[in-house]
């Protein structure tokens, strides 16, 4: 098992797919917690409060960003 989380943080793209994953998730819950509309997964807004909310977002964003940065220069 810990040589394959060692694998995983080892890929860089594996990391460009989680943060994709995980940006996209987090702002689809944020935008449906915003117009009234609550999926039925975990949602981060209503489970752990609106401080952790709003650290989470800035940190899926600034994640999404360093690991699209190849993409966002073309």
């Amino acid at each position: 098992m810990i040589f394959v989380a060692a694998g995983l943080v080892a890929s860089s793209r594996t990391f460009y797919w989680i943060a994709n994953i995980a940006y996209f998730d987090i702002m689809s819950n944020f935008f449906a917690f915003l117009i009234g509309r609550l999926p039925n997964d975990f949602d981060i807004m209503t489970k752990t409060g609106y401080s952790t909310a709003f650290l989470i977002i800035p940190a899926a964003t600034l994640a999404w960003l360093y690991f699209n940065r190849r993409n966002l220069k073309n």
